[in-house]
């Protein structure tokens, strides 16, 4: 869990990249990549979920609902 993974996920929302996200079929719809996007957990990949990322990595706040950690999901590749 570092920035790369906040500026990803704010490429995702607002410049519709990347082209392909690491589960299932590679879309958002996919509850797998949904789950690991949703680090607020809101049910929703959105702004807020950037926010709460870069206040976790950068000012002491709360963890993302799944952990910092790699956790297996359905459907994603292992690491």
């Amino acid at each position: 869990m570092d920035l790369s993974d906040a500026i990803r996920l704010l490429a995702l929302l607002f410049l519709g990249g990347p082209a392909s996200l690491p589960c299932g079929d590679g879309d958002l719809s996919d509850p797998s990549n949904r789950k690991l996007l949703d680090s607020n957990g809101d049910g929703a990949p959105d702004l807020s979920d950037a926010v709460h990322l870069l206040g976790y990595l950068f000012l002491g706040g709360p963890p993302p609902v799944l952990g910092s950690e790699c956790i297996a999901l359905p459907g994603c590749p292992d690491g």
